[in-house]
């Protein structure tokens, strides 16, 4: 686990996973958080994120959905069942409710619609962040 020294204090870097079955679209998410002192992992497939949140602690995963994006969709349930603590940020290009109502029963942390804004996603992954903190 890496850490930075803040104000005299260790603190651990939070760690996050980007996830998403196109990878200009989790590129673009990992660069949107640029300069933030985060690690990031990426998953292009469920199952690999899954492998991952299986041996690894995250104190966030962001989902890339596209329209028509079942899979990802489905997967939301199941990483809630197994991660109950982690904060799941949705982000999509699909405006439409049947998605929005997919995401949200999954209990899902934000739901974000593209095209989004710098400043609003590092807004959600620090807020994320200090909930995965305050839980675990």
């Amino acid at each position: 686990m890496k850490g930075v020294l803040i104000s005299g204090k260790f603190t651990m870097l939070a760690r996050l996973l980007v996830c998403g079955d196109k990878s200009q679209d989790v590129d673009a998410i990992v660069g949107l958080l640029g300069q933030e002192s985060y690690q990031v992992e990426v998953s292009l497939q469920p199952f690999d994120a899954l492998q991952k949140l299986a041996t690894s602690n995250f104190n966030a995963l962001i989902l890339s959905v596209r329209a028509g994006d079942s899979a990802w969709l489905t997967v939301i349930s199941l990483i809630n069942t197994l991660h109950a603590g982690l904060p799941l940020i949705v982000v999509t290009d699909d405006a439409s409710l049947e998605t929005e109502r997919a995401a949200r029963k999954g209990r899902i942390f934000y739901y974000l619609m593209k095209p989004i804004e710098e400043p609003e996603l590092k807004i959600v992954v620090k807020d994320a962040i200090r909930k995965s903190r305050s839980i675990g």
